[in-house]
């Protein structure tokens, strides 16, 4: 079922890292850039079999090499001066468990975890002219650290996407990617521990470290006109290992996830 509460949640970081390449444009010596904003419907919380409804925002402003890029709860700054390689800080702002936002009755009478900020970098290295003079893959990976104290741990991210310009309007794109999660991240918002398991009734249950998620992203960018367009973007995302394996997913929720969002976009 869906939920419109709070609307804090957007993209997750896997579409970060690959999304903007979809909208990259040549740069020069002045500033130019666009914003897309719409609406995306997400999981309530990760391992959820419910979704609620979040803003989608995505923005990026370029100069010469160097951009700033924000899409949702993520930002990142590319500063390479190479076009070999393409790489700079990011930061994030992961959305923690609300129980006003949780329609499972089992999952809501656990803790709450708080929301975490997180800091880290990215690296990426493009290939342009692969199949087609108007296509770029990209091979990347980001690494983020929780920097509020949250869950004390890491995400590792890799994967690759490729981007291709149809026509002048339409540019589509596929991305295919996978994290690695640390034990405190997983044992965090996957694990079960004394208190979690007599709030709610489901069995201890210890996370360890391993990789989380495997998923495939799809986006389209339309311009219908030199200035406006619109963008649409979904992503099916599995749970593996440990997350996937969790009472909270397993018996609970969902180790398949979805998210899909649609916007307006403006360039300048």
């Amino acid at each position: 079922m869906f939920s419109g509460s709070k609307q804090r949640r957007t993209l997750l970081p896997l579409v970060l890292v690959h999304l903007t390449s979809l909208l990259h444009a040549e740069t020069g010596d002045t500033f130019n850039g666009f914003i897309a904003v719409g609406i995306a419907t997400v999981p309530q919380y990760e391992g959820s079999d419910d979704q609620k409804i979040s803003p989608l925002v995505v923005a990026q402003l370029e100069y010469r090499s160097y951009s700033l890029e924000i899409l949702g709860n993520d930002l990142r700054a590319e500063v390479s001066p190479f076009s070999w390689i393409e790489f700079g800080p990011t930061l994030s702002f992961r959305s923690g468990r609300d129980n006003s936002d949780i329609d499972n009755v089992v999952v809501r009478e656990m803790r709450e975890i708080d929301d975490a900020f997180e800091g880290g970098a990215f690296v990426q290295f493009p290939f342009r002219g692969v199949l087609s003079p108007r296509d770029r893959l990209s091979l990347g990976a980001d690494i983020s650290f929780d920097l509020s104290d949250t869950y004390d741990g890491y995400v590792f991210s890799f994967g690759a996407s490729y981007n291709l310009q149809v026509t002048d309007a339409l540019t589509v794109g596929l991305s295919l990617g996978s994290t690695y999660a640390s034990e405190d991240y997983n044992q965090t918002y996957f694990g079960i521990d004394a208190d979690n398991a007599e709030r709610s009734g489901l069995p201890l249950y210890e996370a360890d470290a391993g990789l989380k998620d495997i998923g495939l992203t799809f986006r389209a960018q339309y311009m219908i006109t030199e200035d406006w367009g619109v963008l649409g973007v979904a992503r099916f995302k599995n749970l593996l290992g440990d997350a996937a394996d969790s009472p909270m997913v397993d018996q609970e929720g969902n180790a398949s996830q979805f998210l899909g969002g649609v916007g307006i976009l403006y360039e300048f």
